[in-house]
């Protein structure tokens, strides 16, 4: 035990001084895994990741090549942008000079994900750590929520949509998908790394219901929210993984029997959920389907003020609004005065009237809500940061730094995310952001890691 716990603390190669980078990984592990539970916690701890960071990238033999580490570049690049749009965004909507800046910190924090990568490095134990604690710490959430509210436990196929704890249910929905999504592909990893070495059957069985457990309650909260855009990407990570598993059960013979029955359970749970919950599934998802019936028809003028009406009504004014000022666009905060001064016509009054009366301040969709922000050049620069973060995760693959398994959850992580973004703007949150850091960082660590000890 004392030699794993100093070869889990111990500085790998590139990394000095050794005090800086001990500090910055249990600061790390812990900013990962409060952010949901403890979410002042893990604010504090953000500054501590941040200067451990700078202090050992500076130190490292290998400052060289991080200085020239793709993810900074662009992280300079962002940081120059933003001198073109923060002062026209300062002077364009004075009352939100102060929020303006506020927001450019928080969409910058995106980048978090180069010292996350730099902490954990590609370590397999440090990764699944940071990464058991990070669902962990979802889990918990929910399970607290639940344990505070009890009368939930019962309403599964009521009307009530329970946040669990988080910023409101579209968030505890896309929390506890990620936390399926990733039980599903790592549950041998976590439970064979709890019951390290000669585990007596006991603690083996323990560690299995741990995950069984840490499922259930995943599987029940993202049920009882009633998230459509997380259950829509969990479909379609459901459809891939199939696929998956059924051509790498035809190509490798060695993986037929295991495949086919992993297929096989999979299509039977489906088959008890929709046998159980199907009509409340069944109520939940076509429950606007006239206003999307409108859609298909090319009518927006009468399109009613729903979720998805009014998704359809601000996506609509705000393409228009990003092509006013496409290339730096409006700001980082300029979401708000945007929508509520919007003169848009909706029905009998303006998408401006609807959003402060109901409260709605965002164009729910990340992207849309980025390329308002910071134009296409802003948008550019972040689409760039995502690319080195794959090439970088497929290199590591391909060399066989990065496990197979891990690779198969950041894809269908991908896939989750990229559907969920598309109805909500993740990226204006905590939410987005420590996803970016937990799942960015994973990923990039291990072809960080090959870039400092690299002898190029």
């Amino acid at each position: 035990m004392p030699n794993r716990i100093a070869l889990f603390m111990g500085p790998p190669p590139a990394h000095s001084p050794g005090w800086a980078y001990r500090i910055g990984l249990i600061a790390t592990l812990l900013f990962l895994g409060c952010w949901s539970v403890l979410f002042e916690v893990s604010r504090q701890l953000e500054a501590v990741v941040l200067v451990m960071f700078i202090i050992g990238a500076v130190c490292t033999p290998a400052r060289g090549r991080m200085a020239r580490d793709p993810l900074l570049i662009l992280l300079v690049i962002w940081l120059l942008l933003q001198c073109v749009t923060l002062p026209f965004a300062m002077a364009h909507f004075p009352a939100f000079a102060d929020d303006q800046i506020t927001s450019m910190r928080h969409l910058t924090k995106l980048f978090l994900v180069l010292p996350v990568a730099w902490f954990l490095y590609g370590h397999h134990l440090r990764t699944g750590l940071a990464l058991g604690l990070f669902l962990m710490g979802m889990v918990m959430t929910a399970l607290v929520y639940l344990t505070l509210h009890p009368q939930y436990w019962f309403q599964l196929t009521a009307n009530n949509r329970p946040t669990l704890g988080f910023k409101n249910w579209e968030h505890a929905g896309v929390a506890l998908g990620v936390v399926l999504i990733a039980l599903s592909c790592l549950a041998p990893r976590f439970t064979g790394w709890l019951r390290h070495g000669e585990a007596s059957t006991g603690w083996k069985s323990l560690s299995a219901a741990l995950m069984i457990a840490a499922f259930g309650m995943s599987a029940f909260g993202v049920l009882l929210v009633k998230t459509r855009a997380s259950w829509l990407g969990l479909i379609l990570v459901i459809i891939i993984s199939l696929m998956g598993l059924l051509i790498t059960s035809l190509r490798k013979p060695a993986y037929r029997r295991r495949g086919l029955s992993l297929c096989a359970l999979i299509i039977i749970a489906i088959g008890l959920l929709s046998v159980v919950l199907g009509p409340m599934l069944l109520t939940r998802m076509t429950a606007e389907s006239g206003v999307i019936r409108h859609i298909l028809q090319g009518d927006l003028t009468d399109i009613p003020m729903t979720s998805i009406g009014f998704r359809i009504h601000a996506w609509y004014y705000g393409i228009q609004t990003w092509l006013e000022h496409p290339w730096f666009g409006w700001g980082p905060k300029s979401h708000i005065p945007l929508l509520l001064e919007s003169m848009h016509p909706v029905g009998q009054g303006t998408l401006g009237d609807i959003a402060a009366h109901k409260n709605l301040r965002h164009f729910h969709n990340s992207y849309l809500s980025l390329l308002i922000a910071n134009g296409l050049a802003g948008t550019a620069v972040m689409a760039a940061a995502i690319g080195v973060i794959i090439r970088g995760a497929l290199m590591a693959w391909r060399r066989g730094d990065m496990p197979t398994d891990i690779l198969v959850f950041l894809v269908l992580f991908g896939v989750f995310w990229a559907v969920v973004n598309s109805f909500e703007s993740y990226i204006n949150y905590d939410t987005g952001y420590f996803m970016a850091a937990m799942t960015g960082g994973l990923a990039y660590s291990f072809h960080l890691r090959h870039r400092l000890e690299s002898s190029r």
